[in-house]
């Protein structure tokens, strides 16, 4: 996801029994709004691991519209990631310093290295197939010249 369709994504917008996110919208400077594309509208496949975690998010439990919110139950925002992504990239152990927006390339470069369609790619992350080439093939050229199915798009190959 973009960080601001992440900032955006209420509880209405997932199915935990179908293990399904809708991507509607995007929050950005405080405002919700249409997402950054017309292709950036999708519904996502979430796997077991994200779903048990979801589940336990306290945003649920007190009935807060929003899934990711900070300390006053407010939607997470830009300024969250500044101030506390750093903290959470420490005790995970990565010694670089990475953007918290890394975490949508990451997705898309573990799924070229694992040789899965570049369409499917593009339609789950809400992107294009020309943008996956153009960014990515030219770092990962013999990835992106393979085409395994991505049968359940989230799930491992």
């Amino acid at each position: 996801m973009w960080s601001s369709e992440t900032f955006a994504l209420t509880w209405r917008d997932i199915d935990l029994e179908a293990g399904i996110a809708s991507i509607n919208k995007s929050r950005n400077m405080g405002m919700t709004a249409a997402t950054k594309t017309v292709n950036s509208e999708r519904i996502i496949q979430i796997d077991q691991a994200l779903l048990s975690i979801l589940k336990l998010l306290p945003s649920r439990e007190l009935g807060i519209p929003h899934v990711f919110v900070g300390k006053r139950g407010t939607p997470m925002t830009k300024k969250w990631a500044e101030h506390f992504w750093k903290a959470q990239i420490k005790k995970a152990g990565i010694q670089r310093h990475r953007k918290f927006y890394a975490t949508r390339h990451t997705t898309i470069t573990e799924l070229v290295k694992a040789g899965h369609n570049l369409k499917a790619i593009a339609d789950y992350v809400g992107t294009s197939v020309a943008m996956i080439e153009q960014n990515y093939c030219a770092r990962l050229p013999t990835q992106c010249g393979q085409s395994r199915s991505f049968r359940e798009v989230g799930k491992k190959s």
